[in-house]
């Protein structure tokens, strides 16, 4: 959530780096050199690269997901990230190419030469020839270290820039998700795609390169060999071409029980977040061993797949290990065989070449392949996410100049799993108090939130004027209640003091030592329902709008507190406006100026022709001669994330007189 902080951080010293400071990162000596001296702290971190942010990269990523969706008829999100990344990585690839066959041909013959100066009795190589091929071996050895050690850097960078837009358009498209699609796809899948599944992109992005590159060199190692003994390179070669399809069969396997095992994770983390939400509930009625044995169930069925999964990649990797020990026996045994004289020579030249393709084989052939089988997991259940059905743009929203605020409605219609929630719903909603009333589970809600254009509809749907809205279940976020209640409007002091009165919050901030600028916890944790209820309709009620959706907003407050805000709030301060509100209170139907009464999957829409002028008994008057602290400066903009660090010690004196 924003809050309105943005820390200054200092420039990241890499943005002004030279061209030696880039490749030996002495860049980060300042930062080290702190972090000797004392524990780094969140304020010494430098600012995030400009080619790392998450803004543009995740706009990039969802312009081209666009364009996608235009040109196809099922975007995929393979094509999506190959059109935006696929160039530079594939520079990436070309660049390793050129470096590893460098060196893969250049070391196994300086080496070779070096080894054979040594050999009894050979008269081809001087001295000179082995200071050079020796300059040769350390000089390969520190360019293929400096090399290496940059373009694991540079690669690292990419795979997070990757991480960081699939991230930030997951993020965005959960926030358009239909409350059908959320139904369907719980926040735990969410949080475990953003959390782990996304790593295997960024996994397969260090090791993608290698696999096509590792085709190439196992293709010029095995001419090198061949040129080198002939036809017994065949036998070695051979040997890890008939173990490579067991491998692949083995890694198809592992993205099934990935598959499993993210939807046991998903399942994990969605009970513990029901069951932290509710706490409270569960402490007051001692559930803690009930809901902690369903949890721990739930983990231990996770784990057990997890075991399974790692159990493959195992297998995997063990298979290449023997393989490829067993590969150079048989070389090395089938060249002997044929009747060939071993030199030390071909021995450091075959063991010296066998060595790279005992990597690219043994090692990164079956990582890659266990990682690809993560990636196609990974991808087949982002695809269930990005499918999903989208709350609609807003569409028809005129100027209230045009005609005053008004809410027109022909022949709607809404379906959600094919239930037909409202059908041909046809009224011209009018500026006044409209009071929706209904049994419980007719749609009351749906109706708001179909005005809201929070789900697919068909037909006609036309709003005149702006939107506010205040849900049936209050939403507060981790901040002051005054950023709660101002959620990024400017402050204007007069409406704010008057919002605040209409809501009859004055009395409940003087008594908080902090006033509104008092922290709210997590889904105003620290604030009593009645609170949390009237912070959430003063929120919807400072936002200067045309249209006033408020969903049962009064149902949690007392009746006298209920009342109040009904004449002071709903029928004084909104008397302008259009206010569509939900309640089933009699004395609160009796006012309105229209009833809305909604029945399954119809409505009927009518003037109150009884309408009764509401008055507040005199022993339900709320004081409203309290006043907050004034304050004529915006909110102050602080970090509520950043840990606060103390130390000090503990005195286990009295604890161990009374043992």
């Amino acid at each position: 959530m924003d809050q309105g902080f943005k820390p200054k951080k200092q420039t990241h010293p890499r943005e002004t780096a030279n061209v030696l400071s880039l490749i030996t990162f002495f860049y980060s000596f300042d930062l080290f050199k702190k972090g000797f001296k004392k524990e780094l702290e969140d304020d010494d971190i430098y600012e995030v690269l400009s080619g790392c942010r998450s803004k543009e990269l995740g706009d990039q990523l969802e312009e081209q997901w666009h364009l996608d969706k235009k040109k196809n008829k099922r975007p995929s999100m393979v094509r999506v990230l190959w059109a935006c990344f696929g160039k530079t990585y594939m520079l990436f690839g070309a660049m390793q190419l050129i470096m590893r066959t460098i060196f893969v041909v250049a070391v196994p013959e300086a080496l070779g030469k070096l080894v054979s100066y040594f050999s009894p009795g050979q008269t081809d190589l001087t001295k000179e020839d082995a200071y050079f091929y020796a300059a040769a071996v350390v000089g390969l050895g520190i360019v293929n270290f400096v090399y290496t050690q940059n373009y694991l850097i540079a690669l690292t960078e990419f795979g997070i820039k990757i991480r960081t837009a699939v991230c930030s358009f997951i993020y965005r498209k959960a926030l358009k998700m239909t409350e059908a699609s959320l139904s369907d796809i719980t926040m735990g899948k969410i949080v475990t795609l953003i959390t782990k599944d996304i790593f295997a992109i960024e996994m397969v992005v260090h090791f993608g390169n290698d696999i096509w590159i590792g085709l190439v060199q196992t293709a010029i190692i095995c001419g090198l060999i061949y040129g080198k003994i002939g036809v017994a390179a065949f036998a070695g070669v051979g040997f890890f071409l008939i173990v490579l399809p067991l491998q692949i069969f083995i890694a198809r396997m592992s993205t099934s029980y990935r598959l499993k095992t993210s939807k046991k994770t998903d399942e994990r983390i969605q009970l513990t977040q029901e069951t932290l939400s509710s706490i409270k509930t569960i402490k007051m009625y001692s559930w803690e061993n009930f809901f902690n044995k369903k949890i721990s169930s739930s983990r231990k069925k996770e784990v057990n797949s997890i075991f399974k999964l790692f159990c493959l990649k195992i297998i995997i990797i063990v298979i290449g290990g023997l393989s490829a020990k067993i590969g150079f026996y048989v070389l090395i045994m089938t060249y002997v065989w044929l009747g060939n004289y071993i030199t030390a020579e071909i021995v450091y030249f075959i063991q010296s070449c066998f060595g790279k393709l005992r990597h690219l084989l043994s090692i990164l052939f079956p990582i890659g392949l266990t990682f690809g089988a993560e990636l196609s997991a990974t991808f087949i259940r982002l695809r269930s996410i990005l499918e999903a059905e989208e709350v609609p743009t807003p569409r028809n929203h005129l100027a209230v100049a045009i005609k005053g605020p008004a809410v027109i409605l022909d022949k709607v219609s809404v379906k959600i799993k094919g239930v037909e929630l409202i059908k041909n719903l046809t009224m011209t909603i009018q500026k006044g108090l409209n009071i929706v009333v209904g049994s419980v589970g007719t749609g009351k809600s749906t109706f708001l939130k179909t005005i809201l254009e929070d789900y697919k509809t068909d037909g006609n749907l036309t709003i005149y004027g702006k939107l506010s809205y205040a849900s049936q279940e209050p939403w507060l976020f981790p901040s002051t209640i005054k950023h709660n209640i101002l959620f990024g409007e400017k402050l204007d002091q007069e409406r704010y003091k008057r919002v605040l009165e209409v809501c009859a919050l004055n009395y409940d901030l003087n008594l908080l030592s902090d006033g509104d600028g008092t922290l709210v916890g997590d889904n105003g944790v620290n604030l009593s329902k009645g609170q949390q209820a009237r912070v959430n309709l003063a929120r919807a009620v400072y936002k200067n709008a045309d249209i006033y959706l408020l969903d049962d907003c009064l149902a949690a407050l007392d009746g006298h507190v209920c009342d109040y805000i009904f004449k002071e709030c709903i029928l004084e301060f909104l008397k302008d406006k259009l206010c569509v509100l939900v309640t089933n209170n009699h004395d609160h139907i009796q006012a309105a100026d229209r009833i809305i009464e909604i029945k399954t999957a119809t409505a009927t829409y009518e003037e109150n022709k009884n309408r009764v002028v509401f008055e507040l008994p005199k022993s339900k008057e709320v004081v409203k001669s309290d006043e907050i602290e004034k304050v004529e400066k915006e909110p102050p903009r602080t970090n509520l994330y950043k840990e606060a660090k103390k130390s000090g010690k503990v005195d286990y004196g009295p604890t161990l007189k009374v043992r």
